[in-house]
């Protein structure tokens, strides 16, 4: 999309949020009149006007919804007291902005932004998101369990994510670094998918999509809440997408007639499938999930043969976890948990080292890695004077299997050959004091983490949460974390790379100002500034006794910036929030900006009832501002809009949705690591998905 264009659709898609909500509030202000049958001009000009954006009354804040958030301090409280930068995605919105997967979830979040590489997704935090390594800069959790894996750190976020998005109640984004509670990964925050009980859906549902790109998904749900009280809940679904049938690579299309003009066939499929289960009972809950996904990759990635069928990747994951929480009548609370769980994937490269395109030559080379972690935890908090709460808790993980394998077939080479076992254990204090009655807040806390392969580490975390006046609240955090290598980084070995066993842990110290303001019944704002510094960033390095390459903890980074949000809504439905994230992410040596780093985020997101409260229709622009490859190349910025109508309830038990995404049909790409040819891919024009559901 061209800058003309792209800065119509923003500021008429401004322009729309504005009218809607200009209307809406007149619509409101006359409703109540007719009500008093007076109209009060006072209310809405004057001095008494910026009063009321200020200062709310009693009877004002008790008709606004609290919004709770459970994973900044492991414990329910109001998102305003939490010691963080909070976003909660909600299941009404995955449904009327028709997001398909955790992927489309977070994008919409502001500060947070996609890159896909034509076979993984990677989430950027603030700025941050290096191309070419598989990020784990932030931690996943659902239902509290962690999805991290220990051999390349990577989150799976979208059609392989181990949740259908059906089955999600609510997404807790939690901004800021997190080892104070949650040890490794927690390093520009946590995100905490919330899944939805047996009791939600009391017998069965079903689902059917239909989109572009030849994409068929089909879902199945069983729910119920027993009488004796227990809660079940089964689901289980599948995806099969062509993707791109002719994905053009224009750093392939160089002449050679191998290259097939750089355009390749048929190689963007995906195939996926997926199982969770939820068993409750009193303070008991036993959780199961398992996905499998296989995806072809067009973009003939490491230098494998392009336009190559074999070229795929599987990627397998499953969790158990069995947690037990109870509440005490005496201001007591504990939780437990114990779990398990499974990562395995397997990839296979298709080269030609003899570089005469005969295929009788051709080598595939397998490239496999695995992981089974044993993990348990336990913390306790208790509720002093009915003001003050203290918290500890103590974890334990073993990877009982770390394996990484790298070989060619036939004839058999091997490169790679790593099999070990690691563990690592923390122990965590947490308390929250109120230092003037509910106003002012102290929370302050942190962890220790002790581990088989580094050295142990201690990384706290402080806030003060000030509520200076009705409906305002001012945030001041401070917090160090840090993400540990994995296996891959530390190990992997090919003929042109070798490993390095000292690597140490990268660092974070961030400080942070939040401020929250209600401004009425209807709308909230929010403003930020953050400063992070980073250490021990991990980046490649050259021997050159041996010309290998390496990775080292040589990089250091700043990151500063400010975020700004504004939400609405109204009780007829009418909602919607903009969003702006200005940061500026700069090597700490060079002062360069930092590839994949956008300065500008602009998100913009309306829902509007068409109908009662059985039709609406939402509009979602994501604007990214341009950013460089790895090698310095740069990459155009983008806006994407998507479009849904969605109803509900116009038959019992029924929904329907029709979505189109990328509306404008904007041609983009992401960067990506210097594997992929040009270090770009393009992402996918319009496309549409019909989806229905019923319930029975």
């Amino acid at each position: 999309m061209n800058l003309s264009l792209r800065n119509v659709v923003l500021s008429r898609g401004l322009a729309l949020f504005w009218l809607i909500s200009a209307v809406s509030a007149v619509e409101a202000g006359q409703s109540q009149d007719s009500v008093s049958g007076k109209v009060d001009n006072s209310a809405t000009n004057g001095p008494a006007a910026t009063k009321r954006l200020t200062r709310l009354s009693l009877e004002e804040l008790a008709t606004i919804k609290v919004e709770t958030v459970y994973s900044a301090s492991k414990r329910e409280q109001k998102v305003s007291d939490a010691p963080s930068s909070i976003s909660i995605v909600t299941a009404e919105d995955i449904r009327q902005f028709g997001y398909r997967n955790l992927f489309d979830v977070l994008n919409s979040v502001r500060g947070l932004y996609g890159t896909y590489d034509r076979n993984y997704e990677f989430l950027g935090v603030r700025g941050f998101n290096r191309a070419g390594d598989y990020g784990g800069r932030t931690l996943l959790l659902v239902d509290g369990h962690r999805i991290n894996e220990p051999i390349f750190d990577s989150v799976l976020f979208a059609n392989d994510g181990i949740v259908n998005v059906d089955l999600i109640e609510r997404v807790e984004v939690v901004r800021g670094p997190g080892s104070a509670l949650y040890g490794n990964n927690a390093f520009f925050g946590v995100i905490n998918v919330i899944t939805k009980r047996g009791a939600d859906f009391q017998r069965g549902e079903v689902s059917a999509d239909v989109g572009g790109y030849e994409t068929y998904k089909g879902r199945f749900t069983v729910g119920h809440q027993f009488t004796n009280g227990v809660g079940l809940l089964l689901s289980g679904d599948y995806l099969a997408s062509e993707g791109m049938r002719h994905y053009y690579q224009a750093a392939s299309d160089d002449g050679n007639p191998a290259n097939h003009g750089g355009v390749a066939d048929n190689l963007d499929f995906e195939r996926a499938h997926s199982f969770f289960a939820k068993l409750s009972y009193g303070d008991f809950t036993l959780e199961g999930a398992y996905v499998s996904r296989d995806k072809g990759v067009p973009t003939a990635s490491y230098s494998v043969i392009f336009n190559e069928p074999r070229y795929f990747t599987t990627d397998d994951q499953a969790f158990v976890d069995l947690k037990f929480a109870h509440e005490f009548a005496d201001d007591w609370s504990v939780l437990a948990r114990a779990a398990y769980h499974y990562y395995g994937y397997t990839a296979l490269f298709p080269y030609d080292y003899v570089g005469n395109n005969d295929p009788a030559d051709f080598v595939e080379n397998i490239d496999v890695a695995r992981s089974r972690v044993i993990s348990a935890e336990a913390q306790v908090s208790k509720t002093i004077l009915g003001r003050h709460v203290i918290a500890a808790g103590f974890e334990v993980r073993e990877a009982l299997d770390e394996t990484y394998e790298n070989f060619d077939r036939a004839p058999f080479a091997s490169y790679s050959d790593i099999h070990r076992s690691d563990y690592t254990w923390g122990a965590f204090v947490n308390a929250e004091v109120q230092l003037y009655r509910t106003n002012l807040t102290l929370q302050a806390g942190g962890r220790y983490d002790a581990f088989s392969a580094y050295d142990s580490a201690f990384n706290p975390r402080v806030a003060l949460v000030a509520h200076p006046w009705d409906g305002g609240t001012l945030k001041l955090t401070y917090g160090q974390a840090y993400r540990a290598p994995n296996i891959y980084e530390k190990y992997w070995v090919s003929p042109a790379s070798k490993g390095n066993p000292g690597l140490t842990p990268e660092t974070i110290r961030s400080y942070e100002a939040i401020y929250e303001q209600q401004l009425d019944r209807h709308f909230s704002a929010s403003v930020s500034g953050f400063h992070n510094q980073l250490q021990d960033l991990l980046a490649q390095q050259l021997d050159p006794n041996d010309g290998l390459v390496f990775l080292a903890n040589t990089d250091a980074a700043t990151a500063q910036g400010v975020e700004v949000e504004l939400a609405g809504r109204y009780e007829s439905g009418l909602r919607g929030r903009v969003s702006y994230t200005y940061s500026e992410v700069r090597d700490s040596k060079t002062h360069a900006i930092l590839s994949n780093s956008p300065r500008h985020l602009l998100k913009l997101a309306v829902v509007a009832p068409l109908y009662q409260d059985k039709i609406f229709a939402s509009l979602e622009a994501q604007y990214k501002s341009a950013v460089t490859s790895p090698s310095g190349n740069p990459v155009t910025g983008y806006c994407v809009v998507n479009a849904t109508l969605f109803s509900q309830k116009l038959f019992k038990g029924g929904e329907l949705s029709v979505s189109l995404y990328n509306l404008f049909d904007s041609r983009y790409y992401h960067p990506t690591g210097s594997e992929v040819r040009g270090e770009i891919a393009r992402q996918d024009g319009r496309s549409f998905r019909v989806k229905a559901s019923w319930n029975f």
